[in-house]
């Protein structure tokens, strides 16, 4: 008696991955005051909500450990009870246009420093340690923030900086999957369903991808099903 094989239906899946940006400006007024700070006193700023979560920036005018002694140490610390967030990190220093290039135009940052890719844990595991945040142990030393560069502010305000952090977090994937039914074309006849990104067509003309990269067009007719 003859056996019968059956076939599953073939099924599709996808990944789509995204993330929310957000941004905080903290002022610190006096800042020629903060140096009376020993090395690993701190300044707080307020909670602010960035990115989907709440934030405390840590900012430490004579560096965090001893030796960061005679540079700005700061951090960024995650407030709210989250799961762990994976975030894109970016610190900033708002300057003024000096010399020949003081044209009026509008204040820019010193983006000197690179971004920093982080996981914050989560509050279960979290030891309360800088570890758990994000930052610069010497973001700038005290010398070069003392230069007229970086005192920025209204007529009268002069003594003030101002520090920007930009934070880029991770949500959380949006995992979907579906199964083809008869009456479904196939995507194409290999055995895996990876090539959907570059041939999701099997009619002329060639898809996008294919056109940008020349060699992908021999890979797409490999996979034409006749």
């Amino acid at each position: 008696m003859p056996t019968t094989t059956m076939v599953s239906p073939q099924s599709v899946s996808s990944i789509a991955v995204s993330a929310t940006e957000g941004s905080h400006l903290l002022k610190i007024s006096g800042y020629s005051q903060t140096k009376l700070l020993g090395n690993g006193e701190r300044l707080t700023s307020a909670k602010f909500k960035a990115a989907g979560h709440t934030w405390r920036i840590l900012f430490y005018p004579n560096g965090y450990q001893s030796m960061d002694t005679g540079a700005v140490s700061v951090y960024l610390h995650l407030a709210d009870w989250s799961k762990d967030v994976c975030a894109e990190v970016r610190f900033s220093l708002l300057r003024r246009r000096a010399g020949a290039d003081d044209d009026g135009t509008p204040l820019k940052y010193s983006n000197n420093r690179p971004v920093l890719r982080h996981t914050f844990a989560s509050s279960r595991r979290r030891r309360c340690s800088r570890t758990d945040d994000c930052g610069f142990g010497r973001f700038i030393y005290v010398n070069d923030l003392d230069s007229p560069e970086f005192y920025v502010g209204d007529v009268g305000d002069e003594d003030c900086i101002f520090l920007r952090c930009d934070i880029k977090v991770l949500n959380k994937p949006a995992v979907q999957g579906h199964v083809l039914q008869d009456s479904e074309r196939p995507i194409c006849s290999c055995k895996d369903d990876t090539c959907k990104r570059f041939h999701g067509s099997l009619e002329k003309p060639w898809p996008a991808a294919a056109r940008r990269r020349p060699w992908l067009k021999e890979v797409f007719i490999k996979c034409l099903p006749f």
